[in-house]
């Protein structure tokens, strides 16, 4: 459960959110909201890499800091080390986190690309890696913003039939677009 009391959050006078009160189980639950809305920044602070001005976050009953090893996050970046190739970076973070991509990269249509380095890669192919990179890890909560930034139709639902099968994790995906997965809870801010 990721528990959120009477939030706030302020870059100097411009209040992005306030008092915002929130629980988010296990499922899907989509927040949705136009740019600039505060999306992006409810997702870093959930998984502690933000803190809010005012009020408390829980993640698994812990504050975010100390639950970080119960979270995989991905955001506007996607946290690749762009001189190295798909397969070394897959394979570093399988050992530092567990899991294994095999599979995912074979379904986004990866396997050519292992040995590419990531800076010679269209950003869509970058973004599968990305999501390859989060969801191999094995934990009970996913922090996603914005995944399907410049996936085409066929990854998008490849996203979408993977994230449906996760029904027994805590999954939070910030967008302003339509995933085309269902959604047990959409929260629009």
């Amino acid at each position: 459960m990721i528990q959120l009391e009477r939030l706030h959050k302020r870059y100097g006078s411009r209040v992005v959110f306030e008092e915002l009160s929130l629980q988010i189980a296990e499922g899907i639950t989509v927040i949705r909201g136009p740019n600039g809305s505060g999306k992006s920044t409810l997702l870093r602070i959930i998984a502690g890499i933000e803190r809010p001005t005012r009020g408390t976050v829980r993640v698994m009953g812990r504050p975010p800091r100390d639950a970080r090893d119960m979270i995989s996050y991905l955001g506007h970046r996607t946290g690749l080390y762009l001189h190295m190739s798909v397969k070394e970076n897959l394979d570093f973070f399988a050992r530092i986190h567990g899991g294994n991509y095999r599979d995912m990269v074979e379904k986004f249509g990866l396997s050519e690309y292992l040995d590419y380095p990531l800076k010679k890669l269209s950003r869509g192919n970058l973004q599968k890696v990305g999501l390859v990179r989060v969801l191999m890890k094995d934990v009970p909560v996913y922090l996603l913003d914005e995944p399907t930034t410049a996936l085409d139709s066929s990854s998008r639902r490849i996203f979408g039939e993977l994230i449906s099968s996760m029904k027994d994790r805590i999954v939070v995906i910030a967008t302003h677009e339509d995933l085309g997965v269902k959604s047990h809870v959409e929260i629009d801010i």
